[in-house]
């Protein structure tokens, strides 16, 4: 395994960032509470959960509830909320990532 070279650096916190500026708007919409480092931990807990729970279906529903339960901690909100926090992060990370070029989204 290479050593990563100082653009894959760069690019993964450009994506990390994106990212959580898009959780944190999209938990703002919902009237929820944190800020932007909880948004920047949620977003890092959920690409590693995605990450390591890939494969099959049963993997990926428990990663789809790991990220739940991340974002319900860090933005103290309900079971409910949370769901709705991911739908619009989803949405609008899909937005972002259209108009940038890049892909934030697995």
């Amino acid at each position: 395994m290479s050593d990563p070279t100082l653009f894959e650096i760069v690019y993964f916190l450009s994506i990390w960032i994106v990212s959580a500026f898009v959780l944190l708007i999209s938990a703002k919409l919902l009237a929820s509470k944190g800020g932007f480092v909880g948004a920047l931990i949620a977003s890092l807990l959920g690409s590693i959960a995605f990450y390591f729970f890939r494969g099959n279906f049963l993997f990926s529903l428990a990663a789809a509830v790991l990220w739940l339960l991340v974002i319900r901690f860090s933005f103290d909100v309900g079971w409910i909320r949370a769901f709705l926090i991911s739908i619009i992060a989803y949405v609008l990370a899909s937005l972002v990532s259209a108009f940038l070029g890049i892909p934030l989204l697995p």
